[in-house]
């Protein structure tokens, strides 16, 4: 089973694509890796893609355990800091679970310079429905095309 997580502006929210669960923020700040476990069960997950639009420190899907400082360059001007994100992102590295961060468009990455003005262009999600692929391709989102 493979599983997305989306750090949005007032929600953390989970789904295998058949399935899923939503908390605030602020519920976030007590997540724990079992949680996963309203999905299926532990020992079924395959692989965790983390969208992550803050995470300006990487400009491709990288592996969680590679990915220095959260992918953060900074935490100034990105809005109100909860602590759910961080909490949810932690359990995930953390849990040894196989795991991918996929970043937002920002500064670094490589898109027309108009759009640079601010760090932060769009969310990863934006990335998945204009990402390439033939109509109707199932995707594996740990190891790229099924």
């Amino acid at each position: 089973m493979f599983i997305g997580i989306d750090h949005g502006t007032t929600a953390m929210r989970f789904s295998t694509g058949m399935q899923e669960f939503k908390v605030s923020r602020e519920e976030a700040r007590h997540f724990s890796v079992s949680d996963l476990s309203r999905l299926c069960p532990l020992e079924e997950i395959e692989g965790i893609a983390v969208c992550y639009s803050m995470g300006d420190g990487i400009s491709a899907i990288t592996s969680i355990e590679k990915v220095s400082d959260r992918g953060i360059v900074s935490r100034e001007g990105a809005g109100k800091h909860i602590g759910g994100g961080t909490r949810v992102y932690d359990q995930i590295r953390e849990s040894g679970l196989p795991a991918v961060v996929i970043p937002g468009l920002h500064r670094a990455s490589p898109t027309d310079p108009r759009f640079k003005a601010y760090s932060h262009q769009a969310s990863p999600e934006v990335q998945g429905l204009l990402s390439p692929g033939e109509p109707g391709e199932d995707r594996d989102p740990v190891r790229g095309r099924a």
